[in-house]
């Protein structure tokens, strides 16, 4: 990502020059023939900047929402296969079994 953040914003660096005055010693910033282009301006300011600020994160939380949204009925359609006793082995609570007995399964699930 950082990389890409590095390659988008290289042609900023080419769209300006440092113009230096020496008989007033001042400096200031002039276009260059990239920056001045209408071509650049409307491809790369223009378009690109829509894309990769708008279009392109609408549609990458698009495609993983729908990822992810796959994978939760992948999930669902898994849990609905299991028989009870295999989804809430561990968290069973009946009147024969304590809290300590409880607590005591779970500690030992945890130790192995």
């Amino acid at each position: 990502m950082a990389l890409f953040a590095v390659v988008y914003n290289v042609p900023h660096y080419f769209e300006s020059t440092l113009v230096w005055n020496a008989t007033e010693n001042v400096g200031y910033f002039a276009r260059t023939p990239l920056g001045s282009s209408t071509l650049y301006t409307r491809l790369y300011m223009d378009f690109m900047y829509y894309v990769v600020s708008f279009i392109l994160p609408l549609v990458l939380l698009a495609l993983f929402n729908a990822k992810l949204i796959l994978a939760y009925r992948q999930f669902r359609k898994k849990r609905r296969t299991l028989r009870p006793t295999q989804l809430n082995a561990r968290f069973v609570y009946t009147r024969a079994n304590s809290l300590h007995s409880i607590h005591k399964r779970v500690s030992l699930d945890l130790r192995s």
